[in-house]
């Protein structure tokens, strides 16, 4: 190992000496005795390191370190013990290493990593990448457009301003995206963001901005927030609030509760071809004019304030039923491909409509029991084809042939 003698200017305790060599690279010192230092990387309970203008490379020790990188594209790794990091401005690079660590990027692009137990990183301001890794994080993007990674444990996600990406999400040895079983807060803030929880039972809050947010496995609650929002629960069993503006929620597998919030809204239950994958699902427009589709499944419609569309794809996707159907304004379609029995599109014929219990001739098509608020679909009518129940109209509304549109 290399000695070299220098002259060190402190006061007090001397907590805070650093080597500089000619590339910048800070390493803690042992204190020798008077007049004398040797560069002992590790070895010492150092307590303050700090950077200069231009672009360092600083390293901590086993201990409690606070590292401040200063201006220029900086290095930092606060190796064992819990660290705060400061990168400052430029573009910096801050590992906290094992230990609970403070990680705060500053301005500039910077590039946040937790590793072991439960740290807090902040991007500042700036285009960041932060990645919590192991342990319950707090990660929050600050200002700009960020990537935020919360790995393993029950991570919070905030990204507060810009269009940022947050992802509950761990990675394998090549960089392969595993998914991750955490339970996390996943917050968008300001911006148009793309949130994805992926496993475990997340909360996701897009806030404001046009945002993208996807549940991923397990039971979620996702929060659109303002403006209009793309909401996917994906499997499990969600609950899904579309917030103010006109948003898009689809429920996907599982038993789903779906509430649109003002807005004109579309809400899908879905469920897939397999009725094996489908939901009981809660679909609630709220205010606004909305398209409820309850895809596969025993559904609950609940069209709300508004003129309300009513969507059903098949006649075998399950029996639905709609509480607040309204012969003014609301309206039924159906699919006349997936449906059949040579239906045309455009309002309902009168020859393909009947009140009663069964069909009256060959050429009915759906049947309207209204003492007991029941719409049919039968196929070929009188014919050997059993008519299927298709919906349930709470408080048996006298609809008619013009209530039930074909597309």
């Amino acid at each position: 190992m290399l000695t070299q003698t220098c002259i060190v200017s402190c006061q007090e305790e001397c907590k805070s000496l650093v080597w500089k060599n000619e590339n910048h690279s800070l390493f803690p010192l042992e204190y020798q005795g008077f007049g004398k230092l040797n560069n002992q990387e590790k070895e010492m309970a150092m307590s303050t390191i700090t950077g200069t203008g231009g672009n360092d490379t600083l390293f901590g020790i086993d201990a409690n370190d606070l590292i401040r990188a200063l201006g220029g594209n900086d290095f930092a790794d606060g190796d064992d013990g819990d660290d705060t990091l400061l990168g400052g401005a430029g573009s910096d690079t801050l590992l906290g290493n094992d230990g609970t660590d403070s990680l705060d990027g500053g301005d500039g692009t910077d590039f946040l990593y937790g590793d072991d137990a439960d740290d807090f990183l902040n991007g500042g301001n700036g285009n960041d990448f932060l990645n919590g890794e192991n342990g319950n994080d707090f990660l929050n993007g600050g200002n700009q457009n960020d990537t935020l990674f919360g790995q393993e444990g029950e991570d919070t996600l905030l990204g507060s301003a810009g269009d940022d990406f947050l992802g509950g999400v761990i990675f394998d040895e090549a960089g392969n995206i595993e998914g991750e079983s955490g339970n996390d807060s996943l917050s968008g803030g300001d911006g148009n963001d793309t949130i994805d929880g992926w496993d475990g039972n997340d909360t996701i809050l897009g806030g404001n901005g046009f945002d993208s947010l996807l549940g991923g496995d397990s039971s979620d609650l996702i929060e659109g927030g303002e403006n209009a929002d793309t909401l996917d629960g994906g499997v499990g069993d969600d609950t899904l609030n579309g917030g103010n503006d006109t948003d898009f929620l689809k429920g996907d597998i599982g038993s789903d509760t779906l509430n649109g919030g003002a807005g004109n809204d579309v809400l899908y239950g879905e469920g897939g071809d397999d009725p094996l994958n489908g939901g009981n699902d809660i679909l609630n427009g709220g205010d606004g004019n909305d398209t409820l589709i309850g895809g596969v499944g025993n559904d609950t419609l609940i069209g709300g304030a508004g003129t309300d569309s009513f969507l059903f794809n098949n006649p075998d996707e399950g029996f639905d039923n709609i509480t607040d159907f309204s012969v003014v304004n609301d309206t039924i379609y159906v699919s006349a491909d997936e449906f059949g029995g040579g239906l045309q599109p455009g309002v309902l014929t009168a020859n393909r409509f009947h009140l009663g219990s069964l069909a009256s001739d060959a050429l009915d098509r759906f049947i309207y029991d209204r003492s007991i608020g029941i719409l049919y679909f039968d196929v070929d009518g009188t014919g050997s084809a059993s008519q299927i129940e298709l919906v349930g109209l709470s408080n048996n509304p006298a609809i008619a042939r013009n209530d039930i549109v074909v597309i």
